[in-house]
Protein backbone atom coordinates (compact mmCIF):
# COMPACT_ATOMS: atom_id res chain seq x y z
CA UNK A 1 0.00 0.00 0.00
CA UNK A 2 1.76 3.40 -0.98
CA UNK A 3 0.56 6.21 0.80
CA UNK A 4 1.02 8.34 3.48
CA UNK A 5 4.20 10.40 3.11
CA UNK A 6 6.66 8.26 2.19
CA UNK A 7 5.84 4.66 1.57
CA UNK A 8 3.21 2.55 3.73
CA UNK A 9 3.67 -1.19 2.91
CA UNK A 10 0.52 -3.47 3.46
CA UNK A 11 2.27 -7.51 3.69
CA UNK A 12 -1.21 -9.04 3.60
CA UNK A 13 -0.24 -12.81 4.11
CA UNK A 14 -2.66 -15.23 2.00
CA UNK A 15 -0.05 -17.93 1.89
CA UNK A 16 2.07 -15.99 -0.25
CA UNK A 17 4.31 -12.87 0.25
CA UNK A 18 3.28 -9.39 -0.26
CA UNK A 19 0.94 -10.61 -3.43
CA UNK A 20 3.46 -10.96 -5.63
CA UNK A 21 1.94 -12.81 -7.87
CA UNK A 22 -0.16 -9.67 -9.14
CA UNK A 23 2.28 -7.36 -9.58
CA UNK A 24 5.21 -7.27 -12.64
CA UNK A 25 8.46 -8.52 -11.36
CA UNK A 26 11.91 -9.01 -14.24
CA UNK A 27 13.26 -12.35 -14.55
CA UNK A 28 16.95 -11.16 -13.93
CA UNK A 29 16.28 -11.74 -9.84
CA UNK A 30 13.81 -13.48 -7.47
CA UNK A 31 10.57 -12.03 -6.38
CA UNK A 32 12.37 -11.18 -2.29
CA UNK A 33 14.95 -9.20 -3.92
CA UNK A 34 12.37 -6.77 -6.17
CA UNK A 35 10.01 -6.08 -3.55
CA UNK A 36 10.60 -2.68 -1.95
CA UNK A 37 12.41 -3.59 1.92
CA UNK A 38 9.93 -3.00 4.92
CA UNK A 39 12.28 -1.37 6.94
CA UNK A 40 12.14 1.89 4.09
CA UNK A 41 8.25 2.46 4.82
CA UNK A 42 6.51 4.27 7.07
CA UNK A 43 4.30 1.21 8.76
CA UNK A 44 3.97 -2.52 7.52
CA UNK A 45 0.87 -4.36 8.22
CA UNK A 46 1.67 -7.82 8.53
CA UNK A 47 -2.20 -10.06 8.14
CA UNK A 48 -1.96 -13.59 9.36
CA UNK A 49 -4.63 -16.54 9.29
CA UNK A 50 -3.24 -20.20 8.66
CA UNK A 51 -0.10 -20.00 6.85
CA UNK A 52 3.46 -18.34 7.24
CA UNK A 53 4.55 -18.06 3.57
CA UNK A 54 6.95 -19.24 0.90
CA UNK A 55 10.53 -20.18 1.73
CA UNK A 56 13.53 -17.53 0.88
CA UNK A 57 15.83 -18.41 -2.12
CA UNK A 58 18.68 -19.98 -1.66
CA UNK A 59 21.68 -17.82 -0.38
CA UNK A 60 19.13 -15.20 0.61
CA UNK A 61 20.70 -12.91 3.64
CA UNK A 62 20.26 -14.90 7.08
CA UNK A 63 19.14 -12.66 9.95
CA UNK A 64 21.44 -10.93 12.11
CA UNK A 65 22.05 -14.83 14.32
CA UNK A 66 23.08 -15.99 11.31
CA UNK A 67 20.10 -18.20 10.94
CA UNK A 68 17.46 -17.96 7.83
CA UNK A 69 14.17 -16.38 7.77
CA UNK A 70 11.66 -18.60 8.28
CA UNK A 71 10.00 -17.31 5.09
CA UNK A 72 9.62 -14.05 2.54
CA UNK A 73 6.91 -12.37 5.28
CA UNK A 74 8.37 -13.29 8.16
CA UNK A 75 11.47 -11.23 6.77
CA UNK A 76 9.47 -8.84 6.06
CA UNK A 77 8.03 -8.51 9.77
CA UNK A 78 11.21 -9.49 11.10
CA UNK A 79 13.60 -7.05 9.19
CA UNK A 80 11.16 -4.25 10.19
CA UNK A 81 11.34 -4.95 13.77
CA UNK A 82 14.83 -5.13 13.35
CA UNK A 83 15.51 -1.56 11.69
CA UNK A 84 13.15 -0.16 15.40
CA UNK A 85 15.29 -1.95 17.86
CA UNK A 86 18.42 -0.63 16.27
CA UNK A 87 17.20 3.00 16.66
CA UNK A 88 15.44 4.23 13.67
CA UNK A 89 12.18 6.06 14.58
CA UNK A 90 10.17 3.80 11.67
CA UNK A 91 8.58 2.19 10.70
CA UNK A 92 5.67 1.08 12.73
CA UNK A 93 4.72 -2.60 12.71
CA UNK A 94 1.16 -3.65 12.58
CA UNK A 95 0.70 -7.64 13.40
CA UNK A 96 -2.81 -9.32 13.18
CA UNK A 97 -3.52 -12.58 13.49
CA UNK A 98 -6.48 -14.79 12.91
CA UNK A 99 -7.39 -16.35 16.11
CA UNK A 100 -8.80 -19.93 14.76
CA UNK A 101 -7.41 -22.85 13.53
CA UNK A 102 -7.53 -24.02 9.61
CA UNK A 103 -9.63 -26.91 9.08
CA UNK A 104 -8.70 -29.23 6.26
CA UNK A 105 -10.38 -31.87 5.41
CA UNK A 106 -8.69 -35.44 5.86
CA UNK A 107 -9.07 -36.11 2.47
CA UNK A 108 -7.66 -33.00 0.73
CA UNK A 109 -5.00 -32.91 -2.10
CA UNK A 110 -3.19 -30.22 0.25
CA UNK A 111 -3.80 -31.10 3.83
CA UNK A 112 -0.06 -31.89 4.51
CA UNK A 113 1.24 -28.67 3.52
CA UNK A 114 -2.37 -26.77 5.43
CA UNK A 115 -0.84 -28.79 8.30
CA UNK A 116 2.98 -28.17 7.97
CA UNK A 117 2.34 -24.21 7.11
CA UNK A 118 -0.01 -24.01 10.54
CA UNK A 119 2.83 -25.66 12.13
CA UNK A 120 5.30 -22.90 10.91
CA UNK A 121 3.16 -19.96 11.83
CA UNK A 122 2.74 -21.68 15.44
CA UNK A 123 6.00 -21.77 16.00
CA UNK A 124 6.80 -18.36 14.62
CA UNK A 125 4.56 -16.51 16.75
CA UNK A 126 5.75 -18.85 19.91
CA UNK A 127 9.37 -17.55 19.32
CA UNK A 128 8.75 -13.80 18.23
CA UNK A 129 5.35 -12.51 19.81
CA UNK A 130 4.07 -15.15 22.59
CA UNK A 131 5.61 -17.81 24.21
CA UNK A 132 3.63 -21.43 24.60
CA UNK A 133 3.01 -20.32 28.13
CA UNK A 134 1.38 -16.64 27.76
CA UNK A 135 4.48 -14.45 27.84
CA UNK A 136 3.93 -11.66 25.34
CA UNK A 137 7.23 -10.97 23.48
CA UNK A 138 5.67 -8.21 21.21
CA UNK A 139 2.67 -6.72 20.46
CA UNK A 140 -0.05 -8.07 18.24
CA UNK A 141 -3.90 -8.18 17.70
CA UNK A 142 -5.92 -10.80 17.31
CA UNK A 143 -9.24 -11.04 14.71
CA UNK A 144 -12.07 -13.35 14.66
CA UNK A 145 -13.58 -12.53 11.60
CA UNK A 146 -13.41 -10.17 8.24
CA UNK A 147 -15.26 -7.63 10.06
CA UNK A 148 -13.53 -7.86 13.71
CA UNK A 149 -10.16 -7.09 11.28
CA UNK A 150 -11.60 -4.43 9.26
CA UNK A 151 -12.85 -2.76 12.49
CA UNK A 152 -9.35 -3.15 14.50
CA UNK A 153 -7.31 -2.62 11.24
CA UNK A 154 -9.66 0.88 10.64
CA UNK A 155 -9.13 2.03 14.04
CA UNK A 156 -5.12 1.49 14.71
CA UNK A 157 -4.71 2.89 11.23
CA UNK A 158 -6.01 6.07 12.04
CA UNK A 159 -4.48 5.99 15.66
CA UNK A 160 -0.97 6.14 13.70
CA UNK A 161 -2.17 8.75 11.35
CA UNK A 162 -3.08 10.83 14.29
CA UNK A 163 -0.17 9.98 16.27
CA UNK A 164 2.23 11.03 13.84
CA UNK A 165 0.52 14.63 12.83
CA UNK A 166 -1.43 13.45 9.49
CA UNK A 167 -4.74 14.78 9.15
CA UNK A 168 -5.96 14.11 5.30
CA UNK A 169 -10.02 15.89 5.71
CA UNK A 170 -10.53 15.88 2.02
CA UNK A 171 -13.07 18.17 0.73
CA UNK A 172 -13.92 20.62 3.76
CA UNK A 173 -18.06 21.63 4.43
CA UNK A 174 -18.41 24.89 4.53
CA UNK A 175 -20.25 26.17 7.36
CA UNK A 176 -20.29 29.37 6.59
CA UNK A 177 -22.42 28.97 3.20
CA UNK A 178 -23.59 25.88 4.41
CA UNK A 179 -24.70 25.44 7.99
CA UNK A 180 -24.50 22.80 10.46
CA UNK A 181 -23.04 19.40 8.85
CA UNK A 182 -25.56 17.52 10.78
CA UNK A 183 -29.24 17.57 9.55
CA UNK A 184 -31.11 16.65 12.63
CA UNK A 185 -34.04 14.75 12.02
CA UNK A 186 -33.75 14.58 8.04
CA UNK A 187 -31.77 12.50 6.46
CA UNK A 188 -28.02 13.20 4.89
CA UNK A 189 -28.60 13.43 1.19
CA UNK A 190 -25.90 12.95 -1.14
CA UNK A 191 -25.11 16.50 -0.86
CA UNK A 192 -23.84 15.32 2.48
CA UNK A 193 -21.69 12.73 1.87
CA UNK A 194 -18.40 13.96 2.79
CA UNK A 195 -20.14 14.59 5.90
CA UNK A 196 -22.17 11.39 6.42
CA UNK A 197 -19.28 9.45 8.76
CA UNK A 198 -19.05 6.35 10.82
CA UNK A 199 -21.02 4.08 8.80
CA UNK A 200 -18.31 2.82 6.01
CA UNK A 201 -18.56 -0.79 7.13
CA UNK A 202 -21.78 -0.88 6.71
CA UNK A 203 -21.60 0.53 3.35
CA UNK A 204 -18.94 -1.56 1.84
CA UNK A 205 -21.03 -4.10 3.05
CA UNK A 206 -24.47 -3.22 1.40
CA UNK A 207 -22.65 -3.30 -1.82
CA UNK A 208 -20.87 -6.38 -1.62
CA UNK A 209 -24.25 -8.02 -1.12
CA UNK A 210 -25.80 -5.77 -3.63
CA UNK A 211 -23.02 -7.20 -6.19
CA UNK A 212 -23.37 -10.96 -5.14
CA UNK A 213 -27.38 -10.71 -6.05
CA UNK A 214 -26.10 -9.14 -9.36
CA UNK A 215 -23.99 -11.78 -10.00
CA UNK A 216 -26.46 -14.13 -9.63
CA UNK A 217 -28.96 -12.12 -12.03
CA UNK A 218 -30.72 -10.37 -9.43
CA UNK A 219 -29.89 -7.08 -8.44
CA UNK A 220 -32.08 -6.68 -5.51
CA UNK A 221 -30.80 -5.59 -1.74
CA UNK A 222 -33.52 -5.18 1.35
CA UNK A 223 -32.02 -2.79 4.08
CA UNK A 224 -33.94 -3.82 7.01
CA UNK A 225 -33.29 -1.33 10.60
CA UNK A 226 -35.07 -0.51 13.60
CA UNK A 227 -36.88 2.99 13.18
CA UNK A 228 -34.19 5.21 13.82
CA UNK A 229 -31.32 2.93 12.53
CA UNK A 230 -30.53 5.96 9.63
CA UNK A 231 -31.52 3.90 6.95
CA UNK A 232 -32.63 6.66 5.13
CA UNK A 233 -29.25 7.98 5.34
CA UNK A 234 -27.69 5.42 4.40
CA UNK A 235 -28.95 4.99 1.46
CA UNK A 236 -29.18 8.10 0.12
CA UNK A 237 -25.84 9.94 1.28
CA UNK A 238 -23.77 5.99 1.25
CA UNK A 239 -25.15 3.35 -0.63
CA UNK A 240 -26.44 5.03 -3.57
CA UNK A 241 -23.64 7.96 -4.09
CA UNK A 242 -21.23 4.69 -3.87
CA UNK A 243 -22.96 2.69 -6.01
CA UNK A 244 -23.05 4.42 -9.18
CA UNK A 245 -18.97 5.31 -8.64
CA UNK A 246 -17.32 4.35 -12.19
CA UNK A 247 -15.55 0.73 -11.11
CA UNK A 248 -17.96 -0.43 -8.48
CA UNK A 249 -20.54 -2.34 -10.25
CA UNK A 250 -17.74 -3.18 -13.09
CA UNK A 251 -20.53 -4.26 -16.04
CA UNK A 252 -22.08 -0.78 -15.60
CA UNK A 253 -20.83 2.24 -17.77
CA UNK A 254 -23.02 4.25 -16.57
CA UNK A 255 -25.72 5.14 -14.05
CA UNK A 256 -28.87 6.92 -13.75
CA UNK A 257 -30.34 7.29 -10.37
CA UNK A 258 -33.88 7.90 -8.82
CA UNK A 259 -35.11 7.86 -4.99
CA UNK A 260 -38.52 6.94 -4.59
CA UNK A 261 -40.38 7.07 -1.21
CA UNK A 262 -44.06 5.66 -2.14
CA UNK A 263 -47.24 8.04 -1.54
CA UNK A 264 -50.69 6.86 -2.23
CA UNK A 265 -50.22 6.46 -6.30
CA UNK A 266 -46.64 4.81 -5.98
CA UNK A 267 -46.66 4.83 -9.92
CA UNK A 268 -46.64 8.79 -10.06
CA UNK A 269 -44.08 9.16 -6.61
CA UNK A 270 -41.76 6.59 -8.97
CA UNK A 271 -42.05 8.61 -12.10
CA UNK A 272 -41.98 12.34 -10.65
CA UNK A 273 -38.45 10.70 -8.93
CA UNK A 274 -37.02 8.95 -12.56
CA UNK A 275 -38.07 12.73 -13.86
CA UNK A 276 -36.02 14.31 -11.06
CA UNK A 277 -32.79 13.09 -12.14
CA UNK A 278 -31.63 15.63 -14.41
CA UNK A 279 -29.87 13.48 -17.21
CA UNK A 280 -32.84 10.71 -16.85
CA UNK A 281 -35.56 13.27 -16.95
CA UNK A 282 -34.19 14.64 -20.32
CA UNK A 283 -33.90 11.82 -22.13
CA UNK A 284 -37.62 10.58 -20.80
CA UNK A 285 -38.83 13.43 -22.82
CA UNK A 286 -37.10 12.84 -25.57
CA UNK A 287 -39.64 9.73 -25.44
CA UNK A 288 -43.55 9.37 -25.81
CA UNK A 289 -44.36 10.16 -22.41
CA UNK A 290 -42.70 13.61 -21.64
CA UNK A 291 -44.66 14.25 -18.38
CA UNK A 292 -44.99 12.45 -14.91
CA UNK A 293 -48.39 12.06 -15.45
CA UNK A 294 -48.10 9.90 -18.62
CA UNK A 295 -44.97 8.31 -17.56
CA UNK A 296 -46.94 7.06 -14.19
CA UNK A 297 -50.01 5.73 -16.37
CA UNK A 298 -47.85 3.75 -18.60
CA UNK A 299 -45.94 1.72 -15.62
CA UNK A 300 -49.03 1.27 -13.95
CA UNK A 301 -50.01 -0.81 -16.95
CA UNK A 302 -49.36 -3.87 -18.81
CA UNK A 303 -46.08 -5.30 -18.41
CA UNK A 304 -45.21 -6.28 -21.37
CA UNK A 305 -45.28 -2.30 -22.57
CA UNK A 306 -44.55 -0.63 -19.17
CA UNK A 307 -41.08 -1.04 -19.26
CA UNK A 308 -40.81 0.13 -22.46
CA UNK A 309 -40.10 3.87 -21.88
CA UNK A 310 -37.61 3.08 -19.55
CA UNK A 311 -35.82 1.07 -21.91
CA UNK A 312 -35.81 3.48 -24.63
CA UNK A 313 -34.57 5.98 -22.50
CA UNK A 314 -31.07 3.76 -21.17
CA UNK A 315 -30.63 2.83 -24.58
CA UNK A 316 -30.49 6.61 -25.87
CA UNK A 317 -28.14 7.63 -22.67
CA UNK A 318 -26.17 4.83 -23.91
CA UNK A 319 -25.80 5.81 -27.49
CA UNK A 320 -25.27 9.55 -26.15
CA UNK A 321 -22.20 7.95 -23.69
CA UNK A 322 -20.73 5.83 -26.99
CA UNK A 323 -20.64 8.90 -29.34
CA UNK A 324 -19.12 11.15 -26.42
CA UNK A 325 -16.55 8.66 -25.26
CA UNK A 326 -15.76 6.90 -29.19
CA UNK A 327 -16.69 3.53 -28.17
CA UNK A 328 -17.15 1.19 -30.71
CA UNK A 329 -20.63 -0.01 -29.24
CA UNK A 330 -23.20 0.95 -26.75
CA UNK A 331 -21.98 -0.03 -22.98
CA UNK A 332 -25.03 -0.86 -20.33
CA UNK A 333 -26.44 2.16 -18.67
CA UNK A 334 -28.79 1.31 -15.65
CA UNK A 335 -30.84 3.03 -12.98
CA UNK A 336 -29.61 3.21 -9.49
CA UNK A 337 -33.22 2.79 -7.56
CA UNK A 338 -33.68 3.37 -4.30
CA UNK A 339 -37.18 2.86 -2.27
CA UNK A 340 -37.00 4.44 0.95
CA UNK A 341 -39.51 4.25 3.37
CA UNK A 342 -40.70 0.85 2.02
CA UNK A 343 -43.05 0.21 4.66
CA UNK A 344 -45.39 3.16 3.13
CA UNK A 345 -46.23 0.97 0.05
CA UNK A 346 -48.39 -1.26 2.22
CA UNK A 347 -49.87 1.94 4.20
CA UNK A 348 -50.46 4.28 2.18
CA UNK A 349 -51.41 2.64 -1.08
CA UNK A 350 -54.43 -0.12 -1.33
CA UNK A 351 -53.30 -3.60 -1.75
CA UNK A 352 -54.20 -4.06 -5.31
CA UNK A 353 -51.63 -0.43 -6.10
CA UNK A 354 -48.95 -2.13 -3.64
CA UNK A 355 -49.09 -5.67 -5.53
CA UNK A 356 -49.10 -3.94 -8.65
CA UNK A 357 -46.36 -1.72 -7.70
CA UNK A 358 -43.97 -4.92 -6.55
CA UNK A 359 -44.76 -6.72 -10.03
CA UNK A 360 -43.25 -3.71 -11.94
CA UNK A 361 -40.31 -3.70 -9.53
CA UNK A 362 -40.14 -6.87 -9.74
CA UNK A 363 -39.74 -6.81 -13.21
CA UNK A 364 -37.29 -4.32 -13.78
CA UNK A 365 -34.83 -5.98 -11.88
CA UNK A 366 -35.70 -9.37 -13.25
CA UNK A 367 -34.62 -7.70 -16.69
CA UNK A 368 -31.51 -5.72 -15.03
CA UNK A 369 -33.19 -2.54 -16.31
CA UNK A 370 -32.37 -1.43 -12.41
CA UNK A 371 -30.33 -1.90 -9.52
CA UNK A 372 -32.83 -2.15 -6.59
CA UNK A 373 -32.34 -1.08 -2.94
CA UNK A 374 -34.95 -1.38 -0.89
CA UNK A 375 -35.12 0.15 2.58
CA UNK A 376 -37.73 -1.28 5.19
CA UNK A 377 -38.24 -0.59 8.80
CA UNK A 378 -37.86 -3.75 11.24
CA UNK A 379 -41.06 -3.64 12.87
CA UNK A 380 -42.82 -3.84 8.90
CA UNK A 381 -41.29 -7.13 8.23
CA UNK A 382 -44.44 -8.55 8.71
CA UNK A 383 -46.50 -6.67 6.01
CA UNK A 384 -43.34 -7.55 3.77
CA UNK A 385 -44.16 -10.62 3.80
CA UNK A 386 -47.07 -10.83 2.89
CA UNK A 387 -46.51 -9.12 -0.64
CA UNK A 388 -45.29 -12.33 -2.29
CA UNK A 389 -43.56 -10.65 -5.17
CA UNK A 390 -41.29 -8.65 -3.17
CA UNK A 391 -40.23 -11.71 -1.01
CA UNK A 392 -39.13 -13.33 -4.24
CA UNK A 393 -37.03 -10.48 -4.67
CA UNK A 394 -35.86 -10.85 -1.14
CA UNK A 395 -35.12 -14.65 -1.95
CA UNK A 396 -32.95 -14.46 -5.11
CA UNK A 397 -31.63 -10.72 -4.23
CA UNK A 398 -30.07 -10.08 -0.83
CA UNK A 399 -30.87 -8.47 2.42
CA UNK A 400 -28.22 -6.60 5.14
CA UNK A 401 -29.43 -6.08 8.70
CA UNK A 402 -28.53 -2.56 9.79
CA UNK A 403 -27.53 -2.47 13.36
CA UNK A 404 -26.58 0.28 15.73
CA UNK A 405 -23.63 1.51 14.94
CA UNK A 406 -20.48 0.85 17.07
CA UNK A 407 -18.99 2.84 19.82
CA UNK A 408 -16.55 3.80 17.46
CA UNK A 409 -18.24 4.64 14.78
CA UNK A 410 -20.06 6.71 17.26
CA UNK A 411 -17.23 8.53 17.49
CA UNK A 412 -17.11 9.07 13.78
CA UNK A 413 -20.88 10.25 13.61
CA UNK A 414 -19.96 12.93 15.98
CA UNK A 415 -16.22 13.83 15.25
CA UNK A 416 -15.40 13.42 11.96
CA UNK A 417 -17.88 16.13 10.69
CA UNK A 418 -16.77 18.59 12.87
CA UNK A 419 -13.32 18.47 11.58
CA UNK A 420 -14.44 18.88 8.25
CA UNK A 421 -15.84 22.11 8.85
CA UNK A 422 -14.27 25.56 7.22
CA UNK A 423 -13.86 27.81 9.64
CA UNK A 424 -12.56 24.91 12.07
CA UNK A 425 -14.35 23.98 15.06
CA UNK A 426 -13.49 21.85 18.46
CA UNK A 427 -15.64 20.45 20.89
CA UNK A 428 -15.92 22.19 24.22
CA UNK A 429 -13.06 20.38 26.65
CA UNK A 430 -13.61 20.01 30.65
CA UNK A 431 -11.15 18.10 32.36
CA UNK A 432 -10.16 15.11 30.98
CA UNK A 433 -13.44 14.56 28.99
CA UNK A 434 -14.99 16.47 25.68
CA UNK A 435 -18.28 17.05 24.76
CA UNK A 436 -17.83 14.60 22.06
CA UNK A 437 -16.94 11.93 24.57
CA UNK A 438 -19.92 12.78 26.90
CA UNK A 439 -22.50 13.07 23.72
CA UNK A 440 -20.53 9.31 22.32
CA UNK A 441 -21.33 7.93 25.72
CA UNK A 442 -25.00 9.03 26.29
CA UNK A 443 -25.68 7.81 22.97
CA UNK A 444 -24.48 4.40 23.22
CA UNK A 445 -28.02 1.99 23.46
CA UNK A 446 -28.97 1.63 20.04
CA UNK A 447 -32.20 4.01 19.72
CA UNK A 448 -30.79 7.33 20.60
CA UNK A 449 -29.10 7.78 17.00
CA UNK A 450 -31.74 11.17 15.93
CA UNK A 451 -31.88 12.12 19.18
CA UNK A 452 -28.05 12.46 18.64
CA UNK A 453 -28.35 14.30 15.74
CA UNK A 454 -30.83 16.88 16.74
CA UNK A 455 -27.88 17.47 19.60
CA UNK A 456 -25.39 17.70 17.23
CA UNK A 457 -27.08 20.33 14.67
CA UNK A 458 -28.10 22.77 17.52
CA UNK A 459 -24.84 22.29 18.88
CA UNK A 460 -23.05 22.80 15.60
CA UNK A 461 -25.03 26.03 14.37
Amino acid sequence: MRGVNHRCRLGVNRGADSQWETRHYSAHDTFQNQIPEAAECDVVVAVFRARLGRPLPPGFRPQPSGEPYPSGTAYEVLSAIEARRAGKTLPDILVFRYRGAPTPALDAPDYAEVTAQWEQLKAFFDRWFQTPTGEFLAAFKEFTSTDDFAEKFVDSLRQWLARHGYLPQGRLWDRVLRGSPFPGLAPFEADREIVFCGRELAVTHAIARLREAAGRGVPFLLVIGASGSGKSSLLRAGVLPRVVLPGTIPEIDLWRTAIVTPGPDPFLSFAEALFADAALGAELRAGTFRTAQLLAKQLAGDLATALAPLQDALDLAARRRQQDAGFDTPRPARIALAVDQAERLVTEADEATTEAMARLLAALVRCSLVHLIVALRSDAYPDFQRIGTLVGLREDGATFDLVPPLPIELEEIVIRPVAACQPPLAFEQRGDRSLASCLVADARGGDALPLLQVTLQIVIG
